[in-house]
């Protein structure tokens, strides 16, 4: 074991000083506490979700198993767990609990007897050509907060002269100088948090949502409080940074962009850490939320409305860019009430020119790219036009692609991001370029796309329809999905029309099904769905390895999981051209195998299991051996009252794909049974006779005596009175058979 941990004390300090700290804390403790440290942190995040993880300590007790690896880092220790059926996000919490305690052991280590250790460590280190500050970086990397702090963000010792606009958004001076208008929930958030540690504020686009945020940011941080922001259109922080903060505020402007990131830290974040998080005003039929725990704080969220600071914000731009003079009405009424960035270009427009309009607008982005140039920015058009087709739709392109599409631009780029213009940002091993907003993009295509400005960017909009047929604006999209076919899936979720129109393509659809196929189709399954939801005619040409995964995956299946891969198997079945999985015999032995292992809260989902299989194969036929039919008669007799129609529906499932199936009880499993009929409610009754009409074909000596001697008096009369309605079966329609032919049999048999 402790070859194990010295290699994870490696991660942080270097192989050599591992063993060293080891020792040292050893002899000053007098004990090895590494081992015991390492067992409470498996059984609190064992405890924590719910999930037998003992089996790691038994791991780590095999030095074999991790053979040619010295330092066991934090990517290490999650493959190897990984390997193993623990979940990525559990193992990477292990690993940070394992750390946290054994950071704990070291600190302790230097207050029981700072002199000792330092001396014992500083000697050893000595020997090894190290030195000490090799350990105190280590430890300082295990507790640093790398989250940056709302001062780096405003730019507190940085910027010099306070500005009405800046296109990444106000900074501390502008709010120390009375350049931004304080708007009133800016107030009424900082009185929010008195009683709540987590509010959400929320608004369309360009509404003045993160200015709120850096203003409430600024007014907390001027009283000495630490608050961190992570904008997550520029990052997103790995959750063992978040974890780190124990204290202060942490701010997360664009929630929307990851809600099941937000959702995950706010569960898993210290009481004494206080969120407010920003995000665009949703529409709920079309992104997904109601699951998440952050649902309500989303639904009650504080609206943020632009049209609520305009007033404000002309009136303070008059008083600082035009010694207070007035502004007609008439102009006045030409400003825009939706999106404050579209009304600071056309203040903008006015100091220079006295008008709002679109030309002036236009003229103003014109002069304003004329600068650019005039600092040595020669493709500052080019590069900005392409990033405003993409970044209408929050979409970051791939730096690579517009140093390709805008030959010498890779200086101009770097330019740009320096004077902050535009943002990049790296995501597995890919930098990306935007812009800072989607409603900057949207001014920015107005000049584009202006007919009186159509000569701008006349050489590279000439080449991209050239090269593909298509108008500019929409061959770009064609040139990049052609280039980075990988790109397909999140530009779907920004911008879903163009890759159904993309998909129209021969070249193209073939690249983007090589991709799907390439990366599993069952990780794409909301935008197939989509794409095929809106395109019946809409198929993927699955190959043979992706159909032997999908097979293995699908084997695999355990109960608990039936719902969600039941989803996508239909999805993937209905786009699938030859839509027919074949199982081999082992498919088929680990299919029984996990269906025996069904419970009474799945049987509803197993049944529905067994039909979406026969879907995808209507020829498939299972054979239950004695032990599965045996496990399968268990979960039978522990259902109750207000499972029996599911119960009953598994029944005919399995009849139906087997039709050789029968049950058998044992005398324990058929007193259950029997008691679980006898104890029937009216509320149940119809889904009591389900059960007992299926029970009929698999074990009738069994429901005669049920018939006979456990059924309630009242469950008798019930089912003479009247008969089974059908709409009580709806969800079992795909299973129960002839209806009057049961009524029937029951009136005969009761």
């Amino acid at each position: 074991m402790n070859e194990i941990i010295i290699k994870i004390l490696a991660g942080a300090f270097g192989h050599v000083a591992a063993s060293i700290i080891h020792e040292g804390v050893k002899k000053v403790l007098e004990k090895d506490p590494f081992e015991k440290a390492f067992k409470e942190s498996v059984e609190k995040v064992e405890k924590k979700y719910d999930k037998d993880l003992f089996f790691v300590f038994g791991l780590l007790q095999k030095p074999e198993a991790f053979v040619g690896r010295e330092i066991i880092d934090k990517g290490t220790f999650c493959e190897i767990l990984s390997e193993e059926g623990v979940i990525e996000y559990v193992a990477s919490e292990l690993y940070d609990e394992i750390s946290k305690k054994f950071n704990e052991i070291i600190k302790e280590t230097r207050k029981k007897n700072e002199y000792a250790f330092r001396c014992y460590v500083t000697e050893e280190l000595e020997k090894q050509g190290l030195t000490l500050g090799v350990i105190e970086d280590g430890i300082r990397i295990l507790t640093e907060i790398t989250i940056p702090r709302i001062e780096t963000i405003l730019e507190k010792e940085k910027s010099k002269d306070a500005e009405f606009f800046r296109s990444w958004g106000p900074e501390w001076i502008d709010f120390e100088k009375g350049f931004v208008v304080e708007r009133p929930e800016v107030n009424e958030i900082l009185k929010k948090f008195e009683n709540n540690n987590l509010i959400v504020i929320k608004g369309n686009p360009a509404s003045g949502k993160s200015v709120i945020l850096r203003n409430v940011g600024y007014k907390l941080a001027n009283q000495g409080t630490d608050v961190y922001v992570i904008e997550l259109k520029h990052t997103t922080p790995g959750i063992e940074e978040v974890l780190k903060l124990k204290k202060g505020y942490l701010f997360i402007d664009d929630a929307h962009l990851d809600f099941g990131f937000v959702d995950k830290i706010r569960q898993m974040l210290s009481n004494h850490v206080k969120v407010l998080a920003s995000t665009r005003d949703i529409n709920e039929d079309s992104v997904q939320v109601s699951h998440l725990k952050l649902y309500e704080y989303i639904r009650d969220a504080i609206l943020i409305k632009s049209v609520d600071a305009r007033e404000e914000i002309i009136e303070n731009f008059l008083k600082i860019e035009k010694q207070g003079e007035t502004m007609s009405g008439k102009i006045k009424e030409k400003l825009s009430k939706e999106s404050l960035w579209v009304l600071a270009w056309q203040l903008r427009a006015y100091k220079e020119t006295g008008d709002v309009c679109r030309d002036a607008v236009c003229r103003e982005v014109e002069n304003y790219l004329e600068k650019l140039k005039e600092q040595g920015i020669e493709n500052a058009e080019d590069i900005f036009l392409i990033l405003s087709v993409f970044y209408k739709y929050e979409i970051p392109v791939r730096r690579k692609f517009v140093e390709k599409l805008v030959c010498g631009s890779k200086k101009d780029i770097e330019k740009l991001i320096k004077i902050r213009e535009i943002n990049e940002t790296k995501e597995k091993g890919w930098k990306y370029l935007g812009l800072h907003h989607s409603e900057m993009a949207e001014v920015y295509l107005n000049f584009f796309q202006n007919l009186e400005f159509e000569g701008v960017g006349e050489g590279i909009k000439k080449e991209i329809e050239e090269e593909t047929g298509k108008d500019w604006f929409e061959g770009l999209f064609h040139l990049y999905v052609g280039e980075f076919p990988e790109e397909w899936e999140y530009m779907f979720y920004k911008y879903p029309k163009i890759i159904k129109n993309l998909m129209q393509e021969e070249k193209i659809f073939n690249k983007i099904n090589e991709n799907i196929l390439k990366t599993g189709p069952e990780n794409h399954v909301d935008a197939i769905f989509y794409l095929s939801h809106n395109s019946p005619e809409f198929r993927l040409n699955f190959d043979e390895d992706s159909r032997k995964r999908l097979i293995k995956i699908v084997s695999q299946t355990k109960p608990e999981n039936y719902p969600d891969t039941i989803d996508w198997v239909t999805i993937l079945n209905n786009v699938d051209a030859e839509r027919i999985l074949e199982f081999d015999e082992g498919s088929k032995r680990k299919l029984t195998e996990n269906i025996s292992q069904t419970t009474p809260e799945n049987h509803f989902d197993t049944g529905k299991w067994i039909f979406t299989l026969r879907e995808v194969n209507p020829e498939l036929a299972l054979n239950f051996d004695e032990d599965s039919k045996r496990r399968l008669s268990k979960s039978m007799a522990q259902t109750k009252p207000e499972n029996h129609k599911y119960t009953g529906g598994l029944i005919y499932s399995l009849k139906n794909i087997d039709p050789n199936f029968t049950l058998e009880f044992d005398e324990n499993s058929k007193i259950r049974l029997r008691n679980s009929i006898s104890q029937t409610k009216p509320e149940n009754y119809e889904g009591t006779a389900v059960l007992i009409f299926a029970l009929r074909d698999v074990d009738s000596e069994l429901t005669r005596g049920i018939i006979r001697n456990s059924l309630p008096k009242s469950f008798i009369e019930y089912v003479r009175s009247r008969e089974i309605d059908g709409y009580f079966f709806e969800d079992l329609n795909w299973i129960i058979p002839d209806l009057p032919e049961f009524n029937g049999w029951l009136l005969e048999n009761i």
